[in-house]
């Protein structure tokens, strides 16, 4: 009777670990810049894309904005060069479901709803188009689908908001919420994926015209 007691109670706690285990969350990518000093280039991104002259000086990390509480990213919106991209190091992901999260700071002065531009491209570097492309900026989110824009969803200019995204490379879909609140259909996207090994990096677009100057923090990539 002893014996059999604990073979059940060994295989129970074997069942709950396997199943903590298996449901646990696996950080691919996360950063808050607090690592990075103030006025540097952010350490754990990369200069990408379409970049002309020294680009330094348009993304550096920031101390101390209104509403958060570490460092963060700022992109200047100065006219300095042409346009690119700051790019994230590359994600090799375990299953094709996965949670991008990140917060923007965009502010009340924004006109433009190209103002901030977000893209997650999947594979091949800049194979366009990306797997999400999402701008925020004149108080909304917009998302771009092949050569379908929509508003998704309203954003508060002149504060950090928290943006969502939960997708899935095997239907193309993402599902966007804006300060935890989901909207209410997913967006398809197209892209092509190794299903071997399927990856996918963040871009942060940037580009001239004296845009305003936007914020990033909290990144994080998880499944």
């Amino acid at each position: 009777m002893f014996l059999q007691k604990w073979v059940v109670i060994t295989l129970v706690v074997c069942l709950f670990t396997f199943t903590s285990v298996a449901g646990a969350e696996t950080v691919l990518f996360f950063e808050d810049f607090s690592s990075d000093a103030i006025g540097d280039f952010p350490s754990s991104f990369g200069r990408e894309g379409f970049l002309w002259g020294d680009v330094s000086p348009v993304f550096q990390v920031l101390d101390g904005l209104e509403g958060n509480d570490g460092k963060a990213l700022v992109v200047l919106g100065q006219e300095l060069g042409s346009q690119g991209y700051l790019t994230s190091p590359t994600m090799n992901l375990a299953k094709s479901d996965f949670v991008i999260e990140f917060d923007i700071f965009v502010p009340g002065e924004s006109e433009n709803k190209y103002d901030a531009g977000f893209y997650v491209f999947a594979n091949d570097p800049f194979v366009w188009p990306p797997f999400i492309n999402i701008y925020v900026g004149n108080g909304r989110l917009t998302v771009v689908e092949g050569s379908k824009e929509t508003t998704a969803g309203d954003v508060t200019m002149g504060q950090w908001n928290h943006i969502t995204l939960r997708s899935n490379l095997a239907d193309s879909t993402t599902i966007v919420s804006i300060n935890d609140q989901a909207l209410e259909r997913p967006y398809a996207f197209r892209t092509v994926i190794d299903a071997n090994t399927p990856k996918i990096y963040l871009a942060i677009f940037w580009r001239r015209d004296n845009r305003p100057d936007t914020y990033w923090d909290n990144f994080k990539v998880w499944q």
